[in-house]
């Protein structure tokens, strides 16, 4: 069982290893258009209530 599993362990870090070390530049590449989206989207919402709510209530 020990043998075995220092056989498996090597492939499993060396598998699992480039995966996260590419992650970070993966995010930075579709996660950040994506929030700014989002972030563009509910500041407009924002501001398209704030201005209803001026224009009915001022």
């Amino acid at each position: 069982m020990n043998r075995l599993l220092s056989i498996v362990r090597p492939v499993l870090l060396s598998d699992f290893l480039p995966q996260r070390v590419r992650l970070p530049r993966l995010f930075s590449g579709w996660v950040h258009p994506k929030m700014l989206r989002l972030f563009l989207i509910t500041t407009g919402l924002f501001a398209l209530e704030l201005y209803l709510v001026i224009k009915f209530f001022f």
